[in-house]
């Protein structure tokens, strides 16, 4: 969970560590200030608001961003997007020098540092925002059709599980959400009605 450089993202400060200077590593923590912008943009998609109601009363109320410029509808949803607001560090995300022509091979590893939102408010806040863009979805994800969708998460990542479907319908499956922003189609499918049965046995059991 060690950060690289650069300036630490929107809700978060830098936090160095190690005993001594030569051993300090820098990690993330919540800023005070900062941290319940990024929590009310949340509360707020959480509500029904989409991002360029998000931004336009934020902008309204004279909040801006660390740089003192005011919030665009594309940085709102770049922050309600981005998995790091659940703990998950992301390594990997873009190829430099000779390796710049190759696609990215991301690794995700989780609780790297503190969320600021649980995985449940993100995982629900993603629906949210495609419901809004039916047309940005791909695969042709239709997560109000889907029980588990979010309640179920990857356990390689962390990352919530959404429903999709091929062939106008007749296949249904649940795949991890992270795998399918990358469009890695071998990634791990589960057949939408196995994993239904396989859940309620398991919350029966739980009982």
């Amino acid at each position: 969970g060690f950060r690289n450089g650069g300036p630490a993202p929107i809700g978060y400060r830098k936090k160095r560590t190690g005993a001594t200077d030569a051993a300090a590593r820098v990690v993330l923590e919540p800023d005070p200030a900062w941290a319940p912008v990024v929590q009310r943009m949340f509360r707020m998609a959480l509500a029904g608001e989409g991002v360029t109601a998000i931004a336009a009363k934020l902008d309204a109320e004279g909040i801006l961003t660390p740089r003192g410029k005011p919030f665009v509808k594309t940085a709102v949803h770049k922050i309600l997007t981005n998995d790091l607001y659940i703990g998950v560090t992301n390594f990997g995300v873009t190829r430099t020098g000779l390796q710049k022509h190759k696609p990215a091979d991301p690794i995700k590893v989780p609780d790297t540092h503190e969320g600021l939102v649980t995985r449940e408010d993100f995982a629900q806040v993603q629906r949210l925002m495609s419901e809004r863009a039916p047309d940005r979805t791909p695969l042709n994800t239709h997560r109000s059709d889907y029980l588990l969708a979010g309640r179920v998460f990857c356990a390689h990542c962390g990352a919530p599980f959404i429903g999709q479907h091929t062939d106008h319908g007749r296949y249904r499956y649940y795949q991890c959400q992270s795998k399918n922003k990358l469009g890695d189609r071998k990634s791990t499918r589960l057949n939408s009605s196995h994993l239904v049965i396989s859940y309620a046995v398991f919350c029966l059991k739980k009982k």
